[in-house]
């Protein structure tokens, strides 16, 4: 069963991996082209847009593939070694990281009382981080407000990611973790679609419980609880 299950997520993973690639490539072709045709028209301004959009199509596609290395290594990840891995250092690295980004978007990053956790490192900073850049990007404010910190639960401890983003139709709340469920066209809000996948994945692998609640209006928060051991 659990074989039969993998097998078909991976042929699907394939299939809309595949899908999601032709797409910036298609436009790299097309608009190289227009850019040609467009040089030898002496067309400065035409010229300009076209190397906007292939540049902007090239860095779509560079995203992607590197997002779906990510996912492959943690689908395919064995044996871990787990450590004391020390949430505090994460998010401050996870700072330093998108520093350009925090500035640009005037985002206020709260942390409160966070714990250290059984972990691998390098995938706990990548759970943090895409929970993080999703706060940042799914949101139309002028500030962004992004709280981070931990309640007491019956067995374990649960961390908290608040932002006051746009918050997710609780209809839809099941979607966004699976592989490329996206809720908005590209158009809207850019992206591979396998952010909040890669969380759920990690946090499985990790034993740990990743959740959201949103009102759909009024922000988001992501729950993930870790049981003592």
């Amino acid at each position: 069963m659990a074989l039969t299950q993998s097998n078909a997520e991976l042929e699907r993973f394939n299939y809309i991996t595949a899908h999601d690639l032709k797409e910036p490539a298609r436009n790299l072709v097309s608009y190289s082209s227009l850019l040609d045709r467009k040089c030898l028209d002496g067309d400065i301004e035409a010229i300009r847009d076209y190397s906007q959009l292939i540049s902007k199509n090239a860095l779509s596609l560079y995203n992607l593939i590197d997002d779906i290395l990510t996912f492959s290594d943690v689908r395919n990840k064995e044996n871990l070694k787990f450590k004391n891995v020390n949430l505090d250092r994460i998010i401050s690295d996870i700072e330093e990281m998108l520093s350009e980004t925090i500035r640009e978007r005037n985002v206020n990053l709260s942390i409160f009382n966070l714990p250290s956790v059984k972990g691998e490192y390098s995938m706990i900073l990548i759970l943090f981080k895409n929970l993080i850049e999703n706060a940042i990007k799914y949101n139309n404010d002028k500030e962004v407000v992004i709280e981070i910190g931990q309640t007491q639960a019956e067995e374990g401890v649960r961390i908290y990611v608040k932002d006051n983003g746009i918050g997710i139709d609780p209809q839809f709340q099941n979607k966004i973790f699976e592989m490329f469920g996206r809720l908005h066209p590209k158009s809207e809000f850019d992206g591979s679609g396998l952010g909040l996948s890669l969380c759920q994945k990690i946090a499985d692998l990790h034993g740990f419980e990743l959740s959201v609640e949103s009102d759909g209006a009024t922000g988001s928060t992501f729950y993930i609880d870790i049981q003592s051991t």
